[in-house]
């Protein structure tokens, strides 16, 4: 295993190479991942400019998102029983916790070794913010990075000092193909269930997939990315829909994304994948594969809490909130059922 650790713009970029075909890179700001490369792709696609990957491009490349991911309606959340206001950046309407985000956060960091893997744990005590969310949260997001496999485990630990909602993720954007869009790329979901949106993108309902929704038995995520039942407005452009998984064992994986070459499994304890197909993109940003971003040219599989209510995302005083993920890829023709 090789490590090389960089600085740009203020942050440490922290590069595993397993000398296996499998490269990780992290960043300390934001506990990011920046790059993951399998069988020479790239398949993660971000701004190719590190200063904009740093920066509030509103596009949340590889962040980790908290303390609250989505969106909260007036930004009005409970923090140990008291009325607190996120910041209103998406119109009426608060979007991944505003300028308190985690995204933006410096976090500290330590590796350590182990028999077959790599660990770095990220550290960062977010100091709560006056009458906008009043906890203070110790947060420890540990990453595993495999020495022989091409896998990426990663924690979340997450302690505040007052009741509050928590629904923390990572805001990664994959293309299994390295260049181009997703459209061609195939995902299988085990989700039967998905949540319905209003006009502002405010989730309203739970209801049951339909052929729209459903990616139980594999399908091309481009199959039915513009029929009009996806939604309101900005929905019927493609896919920004919570869906709700019917397995809660780890061991079991949730989702399944396959481009030409490559596969990739997703594992995870939260008990729902907010799926974006990237409908709004930076036309003018070039991207980490010299490619300017596009309609499609990625989707996210950001692993969250159901966002009907925020009662249901309560973390109590002094509890610990834990999330557990990973990322195996694999080459197709050699995963076997």
């Amino acid at each position: 295993m090789k490590i090389n650790d960089q600085k740009h713009f203020g942050s440490d970029f922290i590069t595993f190479d397993n000398e296996n075909g499998f490269v990780v890179t992290l960043s300390s700001i934001g506990a990011g991942i920046v790059d993951i490369t399998y069988l020479n792709t790239k398949v993660i696609s971000r701004p190719k400019d590190y200063q904009i990957y740093l920066g509030n491009n509103g596009g949340y490349y590889g962040k980790t998102i908290g303390p609250i991911a989505g969106r909260v309606k007036n930004g009005i959340i409970l923090v140990g029983g008291k009325e607190n206001k996120l910041d209103l950046n998406e119109g009426n309407n608060s979007l991944h916790s505003g300028s308190i985000c985690f995204a933006f956060a410096p976090f500290l960091y330590q590796i350590k070794e182990e028999k077959d893997c790599f660990i770095i744990v990220f550290s960062y005590l977010f100091k709560g913010k006056k009458e906008k969310f009043e906890a203070d949260i110790d947060i420890k997001i540990t990453y595993k990075i495999f020495k022989d496999k091409p896998i990426l485990e990663y924690y979340y630990e997450l302690v505040p000092n007052l009741d509050c909602p928590v629904n923390i993720t990572n805001h990664s954007y994959f293309n299994l193909n390295g260049k181009g869009n997703i459209l061609s790329h195939f995902l299988e979901l085990k989700s039967s269930k998905v949540v319905i949106y209003d006009e502002e993108l405010i989730p309203k309902q739970i209801e049951d997939v339909d052929k729209v929704f459903d990616f139980r038995n594999k399908k091309k995520i481009g199959e039915d990315i513009l029929n009009k039942e996806l939604g309101e407005k900005r929905l019927n452009q493609g896919y920004d829909h919570c869906f709700i998984l019917d397995e809660n064992d780890y061991a079991i994986p949730k989702a399944i994304l396959e481009g030409e070459k490559i596969g990739l499994k997703l594992f995870t304890t939260s008990s729902a994948l907010q799926i974006y197909t990237s409908a709004f993109p930076h036309f003018n940003l070039l991207l980490n594969n010299d490619e300017f971003e596009t309609k499609y040219s990625s989707l996210t599989l950001e692993e969250v809490n159901v966002s009907l209510s925020l009662s249901s995302m309560i973390t109590r005083k002094n509890d610990k909130f834990i999330r557990k993920h990973k990322y195996e890829f694999y080459r197709k023709e050699e995963w076997i059922c």
